[in-house]
């Protein structure tokens, strides 16, 4: 459907280029080169059509069909693979997502205290007939070409609205697990000073000016995991995405990754994911 003065919006300073618009749609093809995010936001996914192979950092992958969504949390890489053509969907948004004006994550987490809710990392909903149609309502007017940043703001308050009344407290607190009791503030501020090269636990306590006692402490409570262990993450993410969607040498991955020769970086590789990084390159995804 054609939009009444194209211009008019393409030009206004609240138009959202697609590559920092709220909503994004993937028309994604059989074969084609894995996509990859590495997110200072979290992000919503929808598999729409087809299915996606997905793995979050090093780990095994796991296929998430059509009619599922799931929650990336900040700081993760995970990188999608397609072995059928595949309609994808994502929503990103920074901090603490507001279920409604009034309803909290602390009222989520207050309400499900003693529940027994699912771990695993791997969890996927599945997208309800009222959320099939607002997507399919905010694709075809994102396809129009409507892209104003207020429409995506509007739409992505309207999203929490309808998973708040279509999905039990139990399934959204098992959605959002990742982001629960954790302190928001102080999880931008690590993926910013590591993002700016801040790459040891000193460094990274320094450059937020607190102890590095405090720094592990109040880091464990907001990622789940020590600050040596999560760094350590990162590089092992960092070197499977050069050695799979890279053609860098060895050498060169060995050299931007801090290894003093190429039998340090082999040991390492077989250290941490039992396979040679030649292995690695030449396995399937």
């Amino acid at each position: 459907m054609r939009l009444f003065y194209q211009e008019e919006h393409k030009t206004c300073y609240h138009y959202a280029e697609k590559s920092t618009a709220t909503f994004k749609v993937h028309h994604l093809q059989h074969d084609a080169p894995p996509a990859q995010a590495r997110l200072e936001c979290s992000l919503m996914v929808f598999v729409i059509e087809g299915e996606s192979l997905i793995r979050y950092g090093a780990g095994k992958p796991f296929v998430v069909p059509a009619g599922r969504f799931f929650l990336v949390e900040p700081g993760t890489l995970f990188t999608g693979h397609q072995q059928v053509p595949t309609l994808v969907m994502t929503m990103a948004f920074v901090g603490e997502p507001q279920l409604c004006n009034i309803y909290t994550l602390e009222n989520l987490v207050r309400d499900t205290q003693g529940a027994s809710l699912p771990v695993d990392p791997h969890f996927t909903l599945p997208i309800r007939p009222r959320l099939r149609e607002f997507l399919d309502l905010v694709m075809h007017c994102l396809d129009d070409g409507l892209s104003c940043a207020h429409y995506h703001e509007l739409k992505r308050a309207e999203f929490f609205q309808l998973v708040r009344a279509y999905y039990s407290k139990e399934e959204l607190a098992a959605l959002f697990r990742p982001l629960l009791g954790i302190d928001h503030d102080f999880r931008r501020q690590v993926l910013d000073a590591y993002a700016n090269g801040h790459g040891d636990v000193a460094t990274l306590a320094e450059s937020l000016h607190v102890s590095p006692a405090t720094f592990q402490r109040k880091f464990k409570q907001t990622f789940h995991e020590t600050a040596g262990q999560w760094l350590l993450n990162r590089k092992a993410e960092r070197i499977i995405r050069q050695l799979k969607t890279t053609s860098l040498t060895f050498d060169q991955i060995c050299f931007e990754n801090g290894f003093s020769s190429l039998a340090y970086f082999s040991n390492f590789c077989k250290r941490v994911f039992g396979k040679t990084p030649t292995q690695l390159r030449n396995e399937a995804f």
